[in-house]
């Protein structure tokens, strides 16, 4: 049996070297070849393995210390010299912004390097950067909308047997002409009663009394008027300018502001989530021609009335409710509403035209539905378009020959999808003939029993004029 030890050997440069020695524990006498052949085969390979390992070492070894001398050389020299710029620091440009016109910038490479600071000064608050990133748009904007804006509270007392309290309702409001008429929501002044007190408190604190001008509740709008002092001097109030709301899209930063909780020139920021709502959608409101703007800004008891910016501080919205949860109000685009603003701040009042028809929208559920009642068996086959599904006699309808079936497809040869649109098209003008684009279906064919198998679709103008609406007389009709 072989068995093998292995042991250290220095010799001359080598570092070290295993060779192995042979002990033979069985008796020589016994195997004397099987020893012999053995030891012979394995001192041979040890011997080999060595020699080769020598050549490899003298072969590397030159060439490693070669490459690592000159290059620890070259990096020593080049660390006194201070030129190497492969690892920093570099030269940090400085970045000239020009004019706004030029809307241009300037890189200047030369300029010597320093040495950045791991903590950055904080700039100065007092001074405005001219950088082209505007940080502070939120408070410019406000900067130009928040001297129109007014708090607005109605105190109404109201006594029993046991005591008296007074009932505080409040809102706020904007300036929309320079002799003190205010814009706000309907609903911050129906309270107002006999024997109720209306204040208006301006963005400087001064409190002055107020009066309601006009009032419509199914838009949900108001018009309230600051009563002048005799011994006031005549004072110029600062305006806020509307908007288009063309160019409104969901996105947009919007700024809210108003006096919620009776806390005055409440600032609140958001974004447009969506440019049109419709009163169906939220529940508020009656009349089909004011849409809604809903964004994400905290608007609370006391905002209602409040105007809703964009970034040119223009007024885009008037801030009217909110839903449950925080994170979703509602204000009424002012670019739809401008023909109510115009009345009510003019003529006091609100006249709405009156056609004598009931109208709705026609969908594929619609039109499902009305087939299965009877007396519309045919439908004009239109892709889209508003129906008539019942007319009142003596009507600007029923003066026009428009009937039940006919759907409208366009007003004063505006294509129209809803009846919204329809309404939104015709605007609030009286005596003023409107035309409409109708489909209608004709009977061609009828059978003995008076049904009819084939119908023709022609397209017919209709002009209708509309007349003031009066809910006592025409009730809920369109």
């Amino acid at each position: 049996m072989l068995c093998l030890r292995p042991f250290s050997r220095l010799s001359g440069h080598h570092n070290a070297r295993h060779l192995f020695e042979v002990q033979t524990r069985v008796s020589v006498f016994r195997y004397p070849l099987l020893t012999q052949r053995a030891t012979r085969g394995l001192r041979t390979r040890t011997r080999a393995a060595t020699i080769s390992g020598r050549r490899l070492l003298q072969r590397l070894v030159p060439g490693w210390f070669l490459a690592g001398s000159i290059f620890g050389g070259t990096a020593v020299l080049s660390f006194k010299l201070g030129e190497i710029r492969a690892w920093g620091p570099w030269p940090i440009p400085t970045i000239s912004v020009g004019s706004m016109e030029e809307d241009s910038l300037s890189i200047n490479e030369t300029t010597p390097a320093t040495k950045p600071h791991l903590f950055p000064k904080i700039r100065d608050r007092g001074k405005r950067s001219n950088c082209a990133c505007n940080h502070a748009f939120v408070a410019d904007a406000v900067e130009k909308a928040i001297g129109s804006v007014v708090n607005i509270s109605v105190e109404t007392d109201a006594s029993t047997l046991l005591h008296k309290k007074s009932l505080i309702s409040s809102g706020s409001g904007f300036f929309i002409d320079e002799k003190g008429s205010i814009l706000t929501n309907a609903h911050v002044v129906t309270d107002m009663a006999t024997g109720s007190t209306l204040t208006v408190t301006t963005c400087d604190g001064t409190q002055y009394e107020g009066f309601i001008h006009s009032l419509d509740t199914p838009s949900d709008l108001a018009v309230v008027k600051i009563k002048p002092r005799p011994t006031d001097t005549p004072v110029k109030w600062p305006v806020l300018q509307m908007s288009s709301n063309l160019n409104l899209r969901p996105g947009d930063w919007v700024v809210a502001i108003g006096s919620p909780f009776g806390l005055h020139n409440t600032v609140t920021a958001g974004v447009v989530s969506s440019g049109r709502r419709r009163n169906e959608e939220i529940g508020t409101g009656s009349d089909v021609r004011v849409e809604y703007i809903q964004t994400d800004c905290v608007v609370h008891e006391g905002s209602s009335g409040g105007p809703l910016i964009n970034l040119d501080g223009e007024v885009v919205g008037i801030n009217t409710t909110r839903a449950e949860s925080e994170g979703i109000s509602f204000a009424i685009r002012v670019d739809n509403a401008m023909d109510i603003i115009h009345q009510l701040h003019t003529q006091g009042r609100v006249v709405r035209p009156w056609l004598g028809c009931r109208m709705v929208t026609l969908t594929s559920q619609v039109r499902q539905q009305l087939r299965k009642q009877g007396p519309m068996t045919s439908i004009p086959p239109t892709s889209g378009g508003v129906i008539v599904t019942s007319v009142f006699p003596d009507s600007p309808c029923a003066k026009a020959n428009l009937g039940e079936g006919d759907v409208i497809v366009a007003v004063n040869d505006t294509p129209v999808h809803s009846s919204q649109e329809v309404f939104k098209a015709m605007g609030l003008k009286i005596q003023q003939p409107v035309r409409f684009t109708v489909k209608r279906s004709i009977p061609l064919d009828i059978d003995w029993d008076g049904r009819t198998r084939r119908w023709e679709t022609q397209d017919v103008e209709v002009e209708v004029t509309p007349e003031e609406f009066d809910v006592e007389l025409h009730g809920d009709g369109a």
